[in-house]
């Protein structure tokens, strides 16, 4: 029994679906990676091209990797402030503002027909009192345009990512583009590669200073020059998140 990608549908994906279905490829020949569930009951990823010419790369167990990943997130995201995308209706007030000007206009030309005092000049003048002030409270309003924000939820990335289901977690990689290679010698250990897509551009959505920090953070720790726990700028970062 194996968990793929459904058609055209839009069905993300069958029931059996694991943590890293369309996550995991193959560090070999670049093909997906597939939970084979086995007569013995084991999970196993293995590459696509089992079903037909093998590109020889081998199998991990799914626990094992599912772990690792979760691992690899909680230590590198696990305390950062978590920030969902959010649809934010503007306030642009342009329209409405031209169209009292175009009133405005129309009682300009128009005082003039009547007597100074008279019941109709009054009225008028009524009418202009009320459009100006009324422009007045508009032209004061911010404007702001309509749009997909990032928001803070309010909680931090592990406790997000502990609510979620296996679904929901399935959805937040794939979501964010994250990305896993793995390769496996025949004999040998398994070793594979995390790439966090979209994840750091929603921390920058959320803290710009702390997204900034983050990606110098693990630059440095893919080339070997930081250790991936207890990294003092980021610390510091989050101080100034949480005091802000």
């Amino acid at each position: 029994m194996e968990d793929r990608d459904t058609g055209s549908n839009g069905t993300r994906r069958a029931t059996t679906a694991a943590l890293l279905t369309g996550v995991l490829f193959c560090g070999r020949c670049g093909g997906k990676m597939y939970r084979n569930v086995r007569k013995d009951r084991r999970n196993l990823y293995h590459c696509r091209s089992n079903s037909g010419k093998h590109c020889g790369n081998g199998t991990v167990a799914c626990d094992t990797l599912d772990a690792v990943v979760a691992d690899d997130l909680m230590k590198n995201f696990g305390e950062f402030p978590h920030g969902r995308r959010e649809y934010v209706h503007g306030t642009d007030n342009g329209s409405t503002i031209a169209e009292i000007d175009a009133e405005l206009e129309s009682y300009a030309a128009a005082v003039g027909r009547f007597p100074a005092g008279s019941p109709s000049w009054k009225s008028m003048m009524s009418n202009v009192d009320s459009l100006t002030a009324r422009r007045g409270e508009l032209m004061a309003q911010p404007q702001v345009a309509s749009g997909w924000q990032h928001v803070r939820s309010g909680q931090t990335f592990a406790a997000f990512w502990n609510g979620l289901n296996e679904v929901g977690r399935n959805d937040f990689l794939r979501d964010n583009h994250v990305r896993v290679e793995l390769a496996r010698e025949r004999g040998e250990q398994p070793t594979w590669t995390i790439y966090y897509g979209d994840v750091l551009g929603m921390i920058e959505a959320v803290n710009p200073e702390l997204g900034e920090t983050t990606r110098a953070w693990l630059e440095r720790v893919r080339a070997g020059t930081a250790k991936p726990r207890g990294i003092p700028e980021v610390a510091a970062a989050m101080e100034r998140y949480k005091r802000g």
